[in-house]
């Protein structure tokens, strides 16, 4: 049994590597890949966390790389280059392997696990997660034209859950969790919302978004740890900055 769960990881990076592969084949078929990619990925990521809908472990060890699956699938679906979706495929593919094998360890083989391997994971896939969604979104608001307040909603609610997820992975209480992923979730839907006003396309819109996303997750986490210092925080304020500079400087502005 323990074997069959070892190679769960493998499979599950080679099964969105082939749903990707799949879909740049037959694109007329592209939605019902990524039905069936989810549905299978779903599947084995449940059978490698174990069947616990009661426990909250359950819900973000399998909703973290399934919810970037699925943001990165949306993205794909708007862009157009068939080797911008390779590469954004290949990359979710990486990322849920490397994932998995730590989340395997974790699980099922304690004493060979990375420490703090899902800690820093879950804030990466978090913050690339934000970076696909609203990249999706802004293309939907682009494109489809729909009210600003549903992608919105859409928008709370999943860097809420992302939030959460990388908070509780910090052993953060309950309590706290919840309070700090609201604020986090309703400070970055109204930067989210203030982005769609801008001249600018929706990647460097999505890449500000990520950004604080960044920066809260960093503050939060080093202040829950009693390391935030006026050192860490200004290394925050200067290296998120630079970055934003970096963005402003070379969007396109239309």
């Amino acid at each position: 049994m323990l074997v069959l769960l070892r190679v769960i990881p493998f499979v599950i990076g080679l099964t969105v590597a082939g749903g990707v592969f799949v879909l740049l084949t037959f694109p007329h078929i592209s939605i019902w890949v990524m039905l069936a990619t989810l549905f299978l990925i779903l599947v084995l990521l449940i059978r490698l966390v174990g069947w616990a809908p009661d426990q909250a472990h359950f819900w973000f060890l399998t909703g973290i790389p399934f919810s970037m699956l699925i943001a990165a699938f949306s993205l794909i679906l708007f862009l157009e280059e068939d080797i911008q979706k390779g590469v954004l495929g290949i990359m979710t593919a990486f990322f849920l392997f490397f994932f998995c094998e730590h989340l395997f360890t974790y699980i099922h083989a304690p004493g060979a696990y990375q420490m703090h391997a899902i800690e820093h994971l879950t804030s990466v896939m978090s913050i690339c997660t934000l970076f696909f969604l609203s990249a999706s979104l802004y293309a939907f608001r682009l494109f489809l034209q729909p009210s600003l307040w549903i992608i919105g909603l859409i928008f709370f609610f999943s860097a809420f859950f992302l939030l959460a997820a990388s908070l509780w992975a910090c052993k953060i209480s309950t309590v706290r969790m919840t309070s700090y992923a609201f604020v986090g979730a309703f400070l970055l839907t109204e930067w989210f919302g203030s982005m769609t006003f801008l001249p600018s396309g929706f990647f460097p819109n999505a890449a500000l978004v990520a950004l604080l996303a960044y920066v809260f997750l960093g503050v939060s986490r080093a202040h829950f740890l009693q390391k935030l210092t006026p050192k860490v925080l200004t290394r925050y304020v200067l290296f998120a900055s630079l970055l934003a500079a970096a963005v402003f400087g070379t969007a396109r502005w239309v």
